[in-house]
Formats: C-alpha cells, sequence, structure tokens
C-alpha cells in the first residue's frame, strides 16, 4: 500500500490545512443539493460524520484540497447573488455549457462531477 505511504500529507501543513466552518457549511449545502438533484439518499444529514471524514481525508492526502474547496465555495456564493439559491444550484448541477474546454470562468472550472 505504497499509495497511502506518501509524504503529501506532510506537505503545506499549518494555517491552511483545515477549512473554516463557513466553508464547510457550503460544502454541506452543496452536499444536500446533489442529494436533493439525484434524489439517491434517503437521509442526507444521516451521512454529516461521513462527509467530514471525506473531507478531512481529501486534505490529509492532499492539502490542495483547502483552496479547491473555498473556490469551490466562493463560486456557489457568486451564484447566489446572481441566481438566487434555487437558481443557483440549478445552473450548477445542469448547465452542460460550463465544463467549457479550456475554462474561462472559476465556475467552467469546477469538476464534472456535478453535471453527471
Amino acid at each position: 500500500m505504497a499509495k497511502y505511504d506518501l509524504s503529501v500529507s506532510q506537505l503545506n501543513r499549518g494555517e491552511f490545512d483545515t477549512l473554516d466552518q463557513a466553508t464547510v457549511d457550503g460544502l454541506w449545502e452543496l452536499f444536500i443539493a446533489i442529494c436533493d438533484r439525484w434524489k439517491n439518499v434517503p437521509d442526507p444529514n444521516a451521512m454529516r460524520s461521513r462527509f467530514s471524514t471525506f473531507l478531512s481525508n481529501r486534505i490529509e492526502q492532499d492539502p490542495r484540497y483547502v483552496l479547491e474547496y473555498q473556490r469551490a465555495v466562493e463560486v456557489i456564493a457568486e451564484l447566489n447573488q446572481e441566481k438566487g439559491r434555487a437558481g443557483a444550484y440549478e445552473f450548477l448541477l445542469t448547465d452542460p455549457g460550463a465544463g467549457a474546454s479550456p475554462p474561462n470562468t472559476r465556475l467552467q472550472a469546477r469538476p464534472a462531477v456535478c453535471l453527471q
């Protein structure tokens, strides 16, 4: 299992290796929106601790996830201002043009998994 023996978890440790509560809350809201859209999780709230563990594990493996998660919440906040909460998530999760390559906006740079 050398894959998990990587020293990446030791890189960039310090003030940027954890998420602030506002970012965690924003990511949780995104998770709930995805669950609502896909209708594949009967009780998303029962997964809250697993969700937190998932975030922590990603950051432990690669501390750059902190910045990616922060950027995702910023994009969602911008969309909320432009389209309102419901419109923001509808756009975020369904806009086929958002995956343009190369990306011209932060929205276009989001992971394609949101569209599936």
